[in-house]
């Protein structure tokens, strides 16, 4: 039987081949954008941030839900803010704006913290299906697509 599944290590990178071929030009690095945060906590989101930041990302840009626009003021340089629901998570009519970030970014980051309702999870899925870029879910970003699994294990470029 064939394992799809890989692990990275603090001790060893998943990706060698990508560490000696990093651009030493910043801008060249790529661009990375993070989507998550809800009202009930966007920390896993500050961590990729800076993260990202560290490990060598040319530019990152952070979509959060407008419910948390007024705690997160100046946390992020490159930080915009997409329709939220009255729980604080992404709305449906956040889609344009998730699509239309996306475009600009070579990768996207979905670390969680979404929220946990309907709305946000009917957004998430309709993204899924209509970014064809690089996607990476980690946390609880992957709860989200648990009802979705099948779309997303034939979807290429899909990272859990």
């Amino acid at each position: 039987m064939q394992n799809n599944w890989q692990k990275q290590s603090l001790d060893k990178p998943l990706y060698p081949s990508m560490m000696w071929s990093r651009p030493e030009n910043k801008r060249l690095a790529g661009k990375v954008l993070i989507i998550g945060g809800s009202s009930s906590g966007f920390a896993n989101t500050v961590f990729c941030y800076n993260e990202s930041l560290k490990g060598g990302a040319g530019t990152v840009q952070v979509l959060l839900p407008d419910s948390i626009q007024k705690t997160v003021g100046q946390l992020f340089e490159n930080v915009s803010f997409a329709p939220s629901t009255s729980s604080g998570g992404f709305s449906r009519l956040a889609i344009s704006e998730l699509i239309d970030r996306s475009a600009w970014a070579d990768s996207i980051l979905m670390p969680g913290e979404m929220g946990h309702n309907s709305e946000t999870s009917v957004l998430t899925e309709r993204f899924w299906s209509e970014f064809g870029g690089h996607i990476t879910l980690s946390l609880d970003a992957i709860d989200l697509a648990i009802e979705n699994s099948k779309q997303l294990l034939i979807r290429p470029h899909t990272l859990l």
